[in-house]
């Protein structure tokens, strides 16, 4: 059975609760709900918007993390696919270079097979060639 390693983090769900002097990024935990982190505010201060999205980015980090890890699995599977494209791509190009070389080799036979006709046999293909 394998498990999951422990996050070094606290788990998420993380959420923004907005307190009258602060937003407080908590998550519940095992012990009850904690603060993750809390950006203090004063009443009317034009940055408290600033540091309303910056709670709620930061409550949205154990998703962030959750879909790195999904994209780096992703990104070596796709990895894996394209180091056996560029094999298979190798082995065609091994298996397109055998074609030529024997049809040269073909030919070669051919030209051999050609001189042993007899005459009139050579004047006919000769002639089926030129059409």
């Amino acid at each position: 059975m394998t498990t999951e390693p422990r996050p070094l983090h606290t788990p998420g769900p993380w959420r923004v609760d907005e307190r009258w002097d602060a937003f407080n990024v908590t998550a519940d935990s095992r012990i009850g709900m904690i603060d993750i982190c809390k950006l203090e505010c004063g009443f009317d201060d034009p940055i408290d918007d600033d540091r309303h999205a910056n709670a709620a980015l930061i409550a949205r980090a154990p998703e962030l993390l959750a879909r790195v890890a999904e994209l780096e699995q992703e990104n070596a599977e796709m990895e894996s696919a394209i180091n056996v494209l560029d094999q298979m791509r190798v082995q065609l190009l091994d298996a397109r270079q055998k074609v030529i070389d024997d049809n040269a080799r073909l030919r070669e036979l051919l030209r051999e097979c050609y001189k042993y006709l007899p005459r009139d046999i050579q004047v006919t293909i000769e002639n089926e060639v030129a059409e």
